[in-house]
């Protein structure tokens, strides 16, 4: 609601041209509101390469996971991914039935399975890191490979720093 209670679409029937106003000062100056921003535009990127493949976000983190350490019990893949065990079912069965990956027994303990990463699953993951690649070069155009280092490095430490004040209230 604007001043007086009416919306800029009602001020814009009106007769008064419609502003596209900038994001509140206050806010522009938070790192919290900068940084949620950016997050939120890279995810939007990223969910149009992944919709694209047919796969969520989740199975393509699932199919980096495997692609990067090899096979893997379901219980290692969780816990890489930090996603509950019984959540990555419903995760891995798409993957499974569109055979982008391979369960089999472990041979060391017959009671467990193994996730592998199939041919079709890698030709899948090699598609959607360069779309990902595509996606990446737009958004981060503006900056100097110096930077764009710097900025990763950064936001490594966020997180790192991040998952031991997530709890704190």
């Amino acid at each position: 609601m604007r001043r007086g209670g009416e919306s800029l679409a009602v001020g814009a029937a009106r007769g008064r041209e419609a502003r596209e106003l900038p994001l509140p000062r206050k806010l522009r100056e938070r790192d919290t509101v900068v940084i949620g921003r950016v997050a939120g535009t890279i995810r939007r990127l990223h969910v149009g390469v992944v919709k694209k493949s047919k796969l969520t976000r989740l199975q393509h983190a699932v199919l980096c996971c495997l692609d990067e350490h090899g096979p893997c019990r379901p219980s290692e893949v969780a816990e890489a991914l930090g996603i509950d065990r019984g959540n990555l079912v419903s995760v891995v069965l798409p993957l499974l039935e569109r055979v982008l990956v391979w369960r089999e027994i472990d041979d060391d303990d017959q009671r467990c399975q193994i996730l592998k990463l199939s041919k079709s699953g890698a030709t899948t993951l090699a598609m959607l890191e360069a779309g990902f690649d595509r996606a990446d070069a737009r958004l981060f155009q503006i900056l100097n490979q110096e930077e764009r280092a710097a900025l990763r490095g950064l936001a490594a430490r966020l997180l790192v720093f991040g998952g031991s004040v997530s709890g704190a209230r």
